[in-house]
């Protein structure tokens, strides 16, 4: 069982991406071994992944969306449809205006494999990716962009 995470920027056009994806998580399924997909859920690129994801269950049905939490779930969290479960990974008190980045920094170091939508050599989502990369992950960058 191998584990796939995925990064992007909260604010990115999907749609021209969703062959790409679609090929990349099919390879990783069939040919890597990945059931579990974990992401978090604050922008379009999460909700791109999740929903793709998803939609794959039909044909694999024993691959699982794991919704990652960046925030300690309150009372009246909800997940939503496209997710099988959710996730809080931090261990320690952590500053919620950090929380984001260090739950995406210990998903880069967790993971077997990433997948991200990087248009900018900036930003949460770059930051996580080259985490990613410094810990020898394989990276798949559904917008053809070389990361630096």
């Amino acid at each position: 069982m191998a584990t796939c995470v995925f990064f992007g920027h909260s604010h990115m056009p999907t749609e021209p991406y969703t062959d790409k994806l679609t090929s990349i998580l099919t390879d990783l399924i069939e040919n890597k071994g990945v059931t579990e997909f974990y992401c978090g859920d604050r922008g379009q690129f999460d909700i791109f992944c999740a929903q793709t994801v998803h939609s794959l269950k039909t044909k694999y049905p024993f691959i699982e969306m794991i919704m990652v939490l960046s925030y300690y779930p309150k009372p009246d969290f909800y997940l939503p449809s496209f997710y099988d479960e959710s996730v809080y990974l931090l261990t320690e008190k952590t500053p919620m205006r950090f929380a984001i980045s260090k739950t995406n920094r210990l998903m880069a170091k967790l993971a077997d494999y990433v997948v991200c939508g990087i248009l900018l050599d900036s930003g949460g989502a770059y930051q996580a990716v080259k985490c990613a990369i410094a810990n020898k992950k394989p990276v798949y960058n559904v917008t053809d962009r070389q990361i630096k």
